[in-house]
């Protein structure tokens, strides 16, 4: 038996945890998890080149290895070609006119005459004289009567540019003109102004070639009397 006054010792209680040691174990818990995010992200892009340079490759074949890059901004330049006994088709002439004059002193797109040469000389009085040299780009006989050579001459009139109408003579110095065994045939023109003054005088010259109607090949001198004085593509049968 229990004696009557006797006292009961109480059970030792579990001590109260920690509040701050529990915050601070989960803040490093959080800051490791982020520092191991991080690390995944950074080492990922490493992680996936060496998975794919671990990873069989195709050996391209030996057509994909000719294949060449193209470049759509490339312009091609276009070849000369002698004119086939049944004339240019419908898209050639169509594109021919829709095309602007190839500039300074090449011969256009399939021209079968091209000017080769010009020398300019200065005689007395004004006199300016010119020796056209004109070539065939084909194989193809050349029809005599189809070509016309046009020769204009420009004087400077106070502040302004005009045709001249000074007189002008021309001759083929060989006869006959035929375009054979590939040389050039010379034409030789000749200015020959009434009057010479301070306020009229010679300033340049443009000469454009035609076979059967199309603009062949040009010159000028100076090349900008062509913006002011268009050359035409095309021109009539009647037309100087």
């Amino acid at each position: 038996m229990r004696p009557k006054n006797s006292k009961t010792t109480p059970l030792p209680t579990k001590p109260a945890g920690n509040p701050f040691f529990s915050i601070t174990l989960k803040i490093l818990i959080g800051i490791a998890t982020i520092q191991l995010a991080a690390a995944l992200i950074v080492l990922a892009p490493r992680v996936t080149t060496t998975l794919v340079g671990l990873l069989p490759h195709k050996t391209p074949s030996a057509s994909e290895k000719l294949l060449p890059i193209v470049d759509s901004h490339q312009k091609k330049a276009t070849p000369l070609s002698s004119r086939s006994e049944s004339g240019p088709s419908r898209n050639e002439v169509v594109a021919k006119a829709e095309t602007a004059l190839v500039e300074g002193n090449n011969p256009q797109p399939g021209a079968s005459l091209s000017i080769i040469d010009i020398r300019h000389t200065q005689g007395n009085l004004g006199e300016q004289m010119l020796k056209i040299a004109i070539k065939s780009q084909t194989q193809e006989p050349i029809s005599i009567p189809d070509i016309k050579v046009q020769v204009y001459f420009y004087d400077q009139q106070g502040e302004e540019i005009i045709a001249s109408k000074a007189p002008v003579t021309s001759r083929w110095v060989r006869s006959p003109v035929e375009w054979k065994d590939a040389e050039p045939e010379i034409l030789e023109v000749t200015y020959q102004p009434e009057t010479v003054t301070p306020d009229l005088y010679y300033v340049g010259y443009v000469v454009a070639v035609y076979y059967k109607g199309e603009l062949q090949s040009y010159r000028a001198d100076p090349v900008k009397l062509t913006n002011q004085f268009p050359i035409k593509v095309f021109i009539g049968h009647n037309e100087i």
